[in-house]
């Protein structure tokens, strides 16, 4: 419970604004970015289907002029009034991609939005089970240690 009570704090200090003449942002890590307006290529609004559903939701990508993504505000936290705020004060015009799309198409057609994870399922699925397997083994070597009931030694 501690820990989620921990992540929703942090959650809701993630933040968004436009400061001067760029954007900033603050992510749930605490960590800061700063974009000066210059290196901002495009602001690229795509509608993502959101799982198994008809129902969708907006992902802004703010592109660089290297064609980077440098930040990406999902439509689970920001609304879209916020999305078009944001370009609106930035005075970038906003790309919109008016065909939903589920994140496979996403990955497939713009894949240079996406991070390294996002594009590469193989390896996230590796990693995860990896993740997986390693936190099994120190369940078992923890309860192995303190000799509890139904410890499996290693």
């Amino acid at each position: 419970m501690l820990a989620c009570a921990f992540a929703t704090i942090r959650l809701r200090r993630a933040r968004v604004w436009v400061a001067g003449r760029g954007v900033a942002m603050r992510n749930a890590l605490g960590l800061h970015r700063r974009l000066d307006r210059d290196e901002i290529g495009q602001l690229l609004l795509v509608q993502t289907y959101r799982g198994q559903t008809l129902d969708t939701q907006p992902q802004l990508f703010v592109v660089t002029g290297e064609g980077r993504t440098a930040m990406r505000l999902r439509g689970s936290m920001w609304s879209r009034e916020s999305m078009r705020r944001m370009a609106q004060e930035l005075d970038i015009p906003l790309t919109k991609i008016h065909e939903a799309m589920t994140h496979g198409e996403l990955r497939r057609t713009h894949p240079h939005l996406l991070p390294w994870l996002e594009r590469r399922r193989i390896p996230l699925a590796l990693a995860m089970i990896a993740a997986a397997s390693f936190g099994g083994w120190a369940a078992a070597a923890l309860l192995a240690a303190h000799g509890l009931p139904g410890a499996v030694a290693l």
